[in-house]
């Protein structure tokens, strides 16, 4: 898809579904994705400098960042937080909760149990799979 049949199509969607006057998705959902026009920038335009001072640049920046090992970074899911119940829900959550469980018709209350049991059984299966080998 070409970038203006993508920017039309896209201006479509959001007249369709996020139209102000007659919203069809939930603000909570719409926070998370803006969809306010940016303006274009002109690809055309060369940049400033020869190709040797932009590779330069490149190394300067890349030699001056610092790369990160895994132990740096954590294990894998490790920072992930589960809910038991809606009253430990952050902002964020509690947000993504109320228009899921809005939109599958059940109490969030409920979907924050079921997806806390989900989440439990899921680990309990792959730490057997794990000792399996």
């Amino acid at each position: 898809m070409e970038s203006n049949q993508l920017d039309r199509y896209m201006d479509w969607y959001a007249k369709t579904w996020i139209d102000k006057d007659q919203q069809r998705l939930p603000d909570a959902i719409l926070d998370f994705f803006p969809v306010e026009r940016t303006p274009q920038r002109d690809t055309t335009e060369v940049p400033q400098g020869t190709e040797d001072q932009q590779i330069q640049d490149v190394r300067n920046v890349m030699a001056s960042s610092r790369s990160r090992t895994a132990r740096q970074f954590g294990k894998l899911g490790s920072e992930y937080k589960r809910y038991r119940k809606s009253a430990d829900l952050i902002p964020q959550a509690q947000a993504f909760f109320t228009a899921a469980a809005e939109v599958i018709a059940i109490k969030q209350e409920t979907l924050v149990r079921a997806v806390f049991k989900t989440e439990t059984k899921l680990d309990a299966v792959a730490r057997e799979a794990k000792k399996r080998g």
